[in-house]
């Protein structure tokens, strides 16, 4: 997800969405197009270098909310948010994905 969202591949997040998360993200499509989306959320250009890491502070099993913790390129704290994974392949369910979306363009831009 956070690699497609990088390149703005709109195709690939879908395949890595819930139920629950597709809804969010075609909730949002509702009223914006996915480069509006993009436009509002990611200020980044293209030829800019990104990374965002992020490691999960209290895994679990079956459908779970995991803690995610965010890292930007540099490698410090950028942010957290409780998202809801379904096993065993951890596909993203957190209906929010907006909340998802934008954190990690801040990280990638090191805000």
């Amino acid at each position: 997800m956070i690699l497609a969202w990088e390149k703005g591949d709109r195709a690939l997040p879908k395949e890595t969405l819930g139920p629950n998360a597709r809804a969010g993200l075609d909730s949002l499509l509702h009223d914006e197009t996915w480069d509006a989306l993009r436009t509002r959320l990611w200020h980044i250009t293209l030829t800019d270098k990104v990374a965002v890491g992020y490691r999960f502070d209290n895994p679990g099993s079956g459908s779970e909310l995991f803690d995610t913790l965010f890292k930007d390129g540099a490698g410090k704290d950028c942010g957290r948010l409780r998202i809801r994974f379904l096993s065993p392949d951890l596909v993203i369910d957190t209906p929010d994905i907006e909340d998802l979306l934008g954190l990690i363009s801040r990280c990638a831009a090191n805000q």
